[in-house]
């Protein structure tokens, strides 16, 4: 069975689109890599009050890893002590890699130059596969060399998305046969449903995971412009009509609590 280690932090994008979840977010992974015959063996996950592009040294965060098989507040208190405490469990999964314990690393909006470099560097040495995202994060590891199978920046991803991207790149790599696992259980569907439904609104988060959207809509109207094309301002129309629709059943999946239909 592949060995997996889970690091990084909640970010800035991320924050708003699953990253302050960090229980549903390692449910969705442990899901997936489950269905593919792979283990989760080590985390470092640092969880921010709020997003860390506003968050400061004085900002109140946690510390997440891994112990018997489940999650573990490892660490509480502001975000510098966080960030000193996580540069010692970077340290201890490196030493993991190096001892051959992990097949993989998992990675969202991670520091590749402090809180996670010594992972990374273990990993670059060993060859390891790696899978991640959060746009700069990933092109910095790419740049130091890592083997990245799967990257992507965090806008327009959610928690499946995330995991379900991670899961098929390892699997291709190890040519381990895997079938994505769509839909909560019945208990994961009643704990979400029982939770405080103000807390799942977010008007950024849905903004951001509508943004591919306006994207598609705001090309289409540019290349209408052009005379050749002009025929597209008939596909502008419908796409205008239909930003409503997608913002809805974004806003929607959202507040609901379910990641993906029943």
């Amino acid at each position: 069975m592949k060995k997996i280690a889970f690091i990084g932090s909640s970010g800035g994008n991320l924050f708003k689109q699953g990253g302050n979840d960090i229980y549903g977010m390692m449910k969705e992974i442990l899901l997936q890599t489950g269905a593919a015959d792979m283990e989760i063996s080590a985390v470092q996950y640092i969880l921010a009050s709020s997003i860390l592009d506003t968050a400061g040294p004085d900002s109140s965060a946690k510390l997440y890893t891994w112990k018997n098989g489940e999650l573990y507040l490892e660490k509480e208190g502001t975000l510098s002590q966080i960030n000193k405490a996580a540069v010692s469990i970077d340290k201890q999964i490196a030493e993991m890699i190096r001892a051959g314990e992990i097949d993989g690393i998992m990675f969202v909006s991670a520091e590749p130059d402090k809180i996670n470099h010594q992972s990374f560097q273990a990993a670059i040495e060993t060859g390891l596969p790696l899978a991640g995202t959060g746009g700069s994060s990933v092109a910095k590891v790419q740049s130091m060399g890592g083997k990245v199978l799967s990257a992507s920046g965090t806008t327009g991803t959610t928690n499946r998305t995330r995991a379900v991207a991670f899961t098929t790149a390892f699997a291709k790599e190890w040519n381990i046969r895997y079938q994505p696992v769509i839909g909560n259980t019945g208990a994961h569907a009643t704990e979400a449903l029982q939770t405080n439904i103000w807390k799942r609104i977010n008007f950024r988060g849905i903004m951001m995971t509508s943004l591919p959207a306006f994207i598609a809509m705001a090309l289409c109207l540019a290349v209408s412009q052009i005379s050749v094309f002009s025929s597209l301002s008939d596909v502008f129309d419908t796409l205008v009509a239909a930003i409503p629709v997608v913002i809805c059943a974004i806003a929607a999946k959202q507040v609901s609590g379910l990641d993906g239909l029943q």
